[in-house]
């Protein structure tokens, strides 16, 4: 019994010692969390649960499946239906329109980064002349570079990395390793 009050003793002393640790706890800078989703059919996210909702820009319902804070502004990805929508600290661009071709539409965005200053996309356009093709492509900064061409499926779960300035496509079944620069 002397045993175990004396290390009981020994450990209040040592955690009560050191007063440096306690104010370092209150010196740590806070983090701030965001959490992207929807409510009441309008996109939201959430920063530190403070709820923010995002302007639907005339779309009945619309979703925020991602959030990127980056240079402190905040880009969040979503979507109404099959329109594909960018919101950078709150002003909404229609994807869809932004990527529209004469020849090809819009069909999917799968995915987006943000490396350094630049902002990826990567998704399918659909022929117009032969809707059962597609092409996979990404944008950066809006600018749109073919990945593969004339494809007759498309692969919803394709994801896009960039390391050290090289730019990486994963689909579900294969992997693409291709340098862009």
């Amino acid at each position: 019994m002397k045993k175990l009050v004396l290390v009981v003793l020994a450990l209040f002393f040592i955690n009560c010692s050191n007063s440096e640790d306690i104010s370092e706890l209150n010196n740590q800078s806070t983090i701030d969390v965001y959490v992207a989703g929807q409510k009441n059919g309008n996109a939201t996210y959430w920063k530190n649960n403070t709820e923010i909702t995002l302007d639907n820009g005339g779309f009945s319902t619309s979703t925020a499946n991602k959030i990127i804070v980056h240079n402190n502004n905040v880009y969040v990805f979503g979507s109404s239906g099959s329109t594909y929508i960018l919101w950078e600290n709150g002003s909404l661009t229609n994807l869809n329109e932004e990527f529209q071709e004469p020849s090809y539409e819009l069909d999917y965005i799968t995915d987006m980064i943000i490396d350094s200053n630049d902002v990826y996309f990567i998704g399918y356009l659909k022929s117009l002349t032969n809707p059962t093709i597609y092409d996979l492509v990404y944008w950066k900064n809006g600018i749109k570079t073919v990945i593969l061409s004339n494809c007759i499926y498309r692969h919803q779960q394709s994801s896009i990395k960039v390391i050290d300035d090289n730019i990486y496509v994963f689909q579900k079944t294969i992997i693409i390793k291709k340098v862009f620069l």
